[in-house]
Order: structure tokens, then sequence, then C-alpha cells
């Protein structure tokens, strides 16, 4: 009786520990997915593929893009040279964000500035201020 007793233990004890493996599974999102969450209308720039150019989401709900990273893969996915790329943009999706109603996506430099103040440490720069 008390072996049974036990072995009912056991059970009801892996079958909490079950429950407890599955409410801690993270279900595999995309980048889309994960900022859609934190703002379901903020705006990507399409191709998919630009996604790997994100960093963050502004406080805002805003996607935030690293405007260099852009830059490099319309070089390498696009078969732009650099300056077209800059170009392209500045002029075509830069262009654009006066025309996005709500939560456009935002473009950022990433700076490293070297000084005793800062270490070096990266800095954003958005629309010419730091931040």
């Amino acid at each position: 009786m008390n072996n049974e007793y036990s072995h009912f233990g056991d059970d009801e004890e892996d079958n909490q520990e079950e429950t407890w493996r599955e409410s801690i599974v993270f279900k595999k999102m995309t980048i889309r997915e994960e900022l859609a969450e934190h703002n379901e209308k903020a705006v990507f720039w399409d191709p998919d593929y630009l996604d790997q150019a994100i960093i963050g989401i502004s406080t805002e709900g805003r996607v935030i893009y690293d405007y260099n990273k852009l830059a490099d893969i319309f070089v390498t996915e696009e078969g732009m040279t650099l300056e077209d790329a800059y170009e392209h943009l500045g002029y075509n999706l830069e262009g654009m964000v006066p025309y996005i109603k709500e939560y456009p996506p935002v473009q950022v430099h990433i700076l490293r500035r070297p000084n005793e103040k800062d270490n070096g440490v990266p800095m954003a720069v958005c629309n010419g201020k730091e931040t």
C-alpha cells in the first residue's frame, strides 16, 4: 500500500513537472512577431530580408533600423553600390516616412565616439540628435 501511494505521488510530480515544462516552452518568433507584441501597428520596411537591420523598437512603438546595416543589405541583396544604396535609402525609404500616418520606421546611424567621457561606447543618432 505504501508503495502504491509513493507510486501515485511520483506520477503526480511527473505530471506537474511536465506541465511546468510546457508552460516555459518558448515559441520561436520572427522579429516582426516579437515587435508586433509591443505594437501591432508598427510599420516595417519590405522586403523581409531588411529585418536583419532591425535593432529595436522605440518607446513610441516605432521599429528602429540600423541605417548602415540597411545600406549593407542593399549592397548584398540587390547588388547596389554602397553609394546607390545610401541614395536609395534617402530617397525611397526616408522619402516614404512623411506619408506613413502612424508608427513609421526610424533609421539611426550607430556611431562610436572614442573619448574619455564615453570610452568609445556606441551611440545612436536620429535626425542629427544623439540619443
